[in-house]
Order: C-alpha cells, then structure tokens, then sequence
C-alpha cells in the first residue's frame, strides 16, 4: 500500500512541478520517468536502507496481489465462456 501511495505522490509531484517550471505540455512526460526512477532507486540496492527495503516489500506485496487478481479475472471469464478459451484468447 505504502509504494502505490508514494509512486502516486512523486507522480503528481513530478507532473506539477514539471507544468509549472517547464510548461503544460511537458507535465504528463514527467509522470512516468520520475516513479520509475524511484522505483529503479529502490531496486538498486534495497538492504542499504529501511525505507528502501520496505518500499520492496511492499511492491513484492502488490505484484502478489495482481497475480491473484489477474487469475480471479481469468476463471471468471472461463467460467463465463463455459471453458472454451479460444473465445477467450481471440478477445485478448
């Protein structure tokens, strides 16, 4: 939860002050670079500092979380579609 909150704050953070300092139309540019940095940041070396390795525990957490999410939408639509994935894979 902790890494969704902080990718979000740098995010908005990087949006504002790059539409204020650069202009508007380099604000939604900055959007991606900047918490993907921090999140390369992160992964560098993530046992050198505790908020580091928190931030890692807490992303390990959330891709868990999209795995069981992701296989939850896959049986729904299976069982939806009568188990028949080729109706499902042309969808895809």
């Amino acid at each position: 939860m902790l890494i969704s909150f902080l990718s979000l704050a740098v995010a908005v953070r990087a949006f504002w002050l790059t539409h204020r300092n650069v202009g508007p139309a380099a604000g939604p540019y900055a959007c991606v670079p900047v918490p993907a940095a921090l999140l390369g940041w992160t992964l560098w070396r993530p046992a050198d500092n505790r908020i580091e390795l928190r931030m890692c525990d807490g992303l390990y957490v959330w891709t868990r979380l999209g795995i069981a999410y992701a296989m939850q939408i896959l049986d729904v639509t299976l069982l939806a579609d009568e188990g028949r994935s080729k109706l499902w894979l042309s969808r895809a």
